[in-house]
């Protein structure tokens, strides 16, 4: 393998067919917000309160890979915990085969915590300091009763071989170990508890581009031998492109495009996205992207009050883009795109296509 590149090298696994939604989200919208300080109480000024999450939909399907992507501050953090049930939603809901988390018994609730695993982007902050490996991996098959206390340690053997680690790190703690390591072991004890669903944040981003790519080969072997789903967040654009079956968009919050992987990144449609492209990094000395353009002005943080959230950056933005907000509008089967550039019209052969 180049080391130069993150590519990795393990093919893309087939397109799974298409099945009902493992785990979806309608229309959810998280907010933060924090306590006034005396000063804002005594001048009655209320603090300012964040959008991380706009009314946002999608939907993941058995052995797929789904990935999100935007810059920092987009709210693909914020998406990810609340499909995990680590934040609370403030509007909409997140379904787990077709039941609300929100309404879910503390059984059930503790079923779907098994069957829905994250892996964040600092593994170091994840793993409890004064555990060894061993009491990690104990723990996880002990609390949610994966295997009888006799197989255990067979199992743990098992899960450090899935993830490519000898058996020898079952003794040591994580400042023990190198940043790929660390994101090894917290997939295998993700895996512990025989998960259907990985939600991998971030996972390679501060990790060497050599290792980046033995962790997504390590997750695309996994993906085909287990035959989990995959919620792929990233910056990298190159990595996303090879390894994922659909991608989503997020700018501030909103869901700005989706759809198949190879066909986005080959004809973006929104004019984000388009930046996005353009912008991601090339091997090939010189290079320029068919889809570069150069933003009109405005930062990431300019967010208007009404109308579409990009306008500031965007070279084609227009007077009704001011006004109105655009939203999802299905363009081919499996595509949509959140902007006035495109009819309102439904293209008959997608009508059905606007979640993700």
């Amino acid at each position: 393998m180049n080391v130069a590149s993150p590519m990795p090298a393990a093919p893309v696994p087939d397109a799974p067919i298409l099945e009902a939604p493992i785990l979806e989200a309608q229309r959810v919208s998280k907010r933060f917000g924090r306590a006034a300080s005396l000063l804002e109480r005594a001048r009655r000024v209320h603090p300012p309160v964040i959008c991380a999450l706009d009314e946002v939909s999608l939907a993941i399907r058995p052995g797929e890979t789904f990935s999100i992507v935007g810059e920092s501050g987009s709210g693909k953090s914020t998406l990810a915990r609340c499909l995990t049930a680590l934040h609370a939603c403030d509007g909409g809901r997140v379904l787990y085969r077709g039941r609300d988390l929100a309404q879910m018994p503390p059984a059930e609730r503790r079923r779907f915590h098994r069957r829905v695993q994250m892996v964040f982007q600092n593994p170091l902050a994840a793993l409890n300091p004064r555990m060894t490996v061993s009491e990690m991996l104990r723990e996880a098959l002990r609390v949610h009763d994966i295997c009888p206390a006799d197989q255990v340690q067979a199992q743990m053997r098992a899960l450090l071989e899935r993830v490519r680690l000898p058996v020898s790190v079952l003794d040591r703690r994580p400042h023990q170990f190198s940043g790929g390591q660390l994101q090894r072991i917290a997939m295998a004890r993700a895996l512990s508890v025989r998960p259907e669903i990985i939600v991998a944040d971030e996972v390679v981003s501060a990790l060497d581009v050599s290792v980046q790519a033995q962790i997504v080969n390590l997750l695309i072997t996994l993906q085909d031998e287990l035959g989990l789903a995959i919620v792929f967040i990233a910056h990298d654009l190159r990595l996303v492109r090879h390894i994922s079956h659909r991608v989503a968009v997020m700018y501030r919050g909103t869901l700005v495009e989706f759809g198949d992987s190879e066909a986005l990144f080959t004809q973006p449609l929104h004019p984000y996205t388009r930046l996005l492209v353009g912008s991601a990094p090339t091997l090939q000395p010189g290079h320029v992207h068919a889809h570069a353009h150069t933003p009109t002005g405005g930062t990431i943080a300019e967010v208007a009050a009404t109308g579409c959230v990009f306008r500031a950056r965007c070279p084609d933005a227009m007077p009704r883009c001011a006004a109105e907000a655009p939203g999802l509008r299905p363009i081919e089967a499996g595509r949509a795109v959140a902007c006035h550039l495109f009819p309102d019209t439904a293209h008959p052969a997608a009508a059905d296509t606007v979640t993700p």
